[in-house]
């Protein structure tokens, strides 16, 4: 059972993040989400040195988004700061579609043309759907060819990799679905217990009432073993989100610099997570995948028209010329993974 969407209740999806130092890349993720019909974007940053910060006040201030910049005081995540936020300001507001993706994550929909649109006319009276991730490796890319939605970024996991088995959560805001989650960002904070069947798993259908973490989650337990679901669950005929998750070997060594949005106090050389192993777990070229590049026209015109607005153009120059020079430093102190550093090329 699908339910059209009313002209006269127009649509309204949110989409939020919480981003340091991502300042090459947020143009195309910003237009990318615009093109498939998020029309409220709301982003939250930590102080950067890269020109995320500016580029971000610029799209504010023409309109194209919310921006807010905050410090994360020390033993604080900063996803947890970032989520409390957007709770306190009202960032998703009643009955607004919403979901939280990184700056590497692109919802890619499959019914349909695509759009947001879509998949809450497929949701129906649901008030949310599981989407798993699609891992994408580095495509071969040594350096950063300047687009994901492009023929440059088609290599990756086997749909059935146990590396896709991570989700997140496209919901409906109500006064059951109450906000953002800082514990785990890949689902929604619940107020109280409510019908299972009132969310979907990744097929669509109904959520499977025998998981425990299903169950766990819609009891209101925010539980962050809730960000995973086992393999036979795994199911990409609804919706994917392409998770572009090294990047390529120059920009996996700057995300391991920037550090963990996740955990307090992971940054640079307390960044266990982004090592070497790491990059070879997760660069996965296993297969071909396009359904996204059904997009990139209409992303390339909405990068264009974002880029004609007063000062965009400028940070995003700097933002490429700064994210050399970090690299750069990065490599002559030795701070980078030695399979990361060894690929760099300047």
């Amino acid at each position: 059972m699908t339910q059209e969407v009313d002209a006269d209740d127009k649509l309204h999806a949110t989409l939020f993040t919480a981003v340091k130092n991502e300042a090459p890349f947020l143009l195309e993720w910003i237009a990318y989400h615009k093109v498939i019909g998020f029309d409220r974007i709301a982003i939250v940053s930590n102080p950067s040195n890269d020109m995320t910060n500016e580029l971000l006040d610029c799209l504010a201030a023409a309109g194209e988004i919310i921006h807010t910049v905050t410090a994360v005081s020390d033993g604080v995540a900063p996803q947890a700061a970032a989520a409390e936020i957007a709770n306190a300001e009202n960032y998703i507001r009643s009955g607004d579609w919403a979901i939280w993706l990184d700056a590497d994550e692109f919802l890619n929909i499959h019914i349909g043309d695509g759009t947001v649109a879509d998949l809450v006319n497929h949701l129906g009276p649901r008030q949310a759907i599981i989407i798993p991730w699609r891992i994408f490796g580095d495509g071969g890319n040594e350096t950063f060819p300047g687009r994901f939605i492009s023929e440059s970024f088609m290599l990756a996991a086997s749909q059935d990799s146990e590396v896709n088995l991570k989700v997140k959560t496209f919901f409906r805001m109500s006064d059951a679905v109450v906000g953002l989650s800082g514990h785990s960002v890949h689902r929604p904070l619940l107020a109280g217990s409510l019908p299972i069947q009132s969310f979907a798993g990744c097929d669509g259908q109904s959520l499977p009432v025998h998981n425990r973490v299903h169950r766990k989650w819609v009891e209101g337990l925010n539980r962050s073993r809730a960000s995973r679901i086992p393999a036979n669950e795994l199911s990409y005929e609804v919706a994917q989100i392409n998770h572009y998750c090294v990047r390529t070997p120059e920009y996996f060594a700057m995300k391991r610099i920037r550090g963990r949005g996740w955990a307090a106090s992971q940054t640079g050389e307390a960044n266990k997570r982004h090592n070497a192993e790491f990059y070879q777990q997760m660069n996965r070229n296993d297969c071909e995948d396009q359904s996204i590049l059904k997009h990139e026209a209409a992303v390339s015109a909405e990068i264009e028209r974002l880029m004609a607005i007063f000062g965009v153009s400028d940070a995003q120059n700097q933002a490429l010329q700064s994210a050399i020079t970090q690299l750069r430093q990065a490599t002559a102190s030795h701070t980078l993974p030695e399979a990361v550093s060894s690929a760099v090329q300047l």
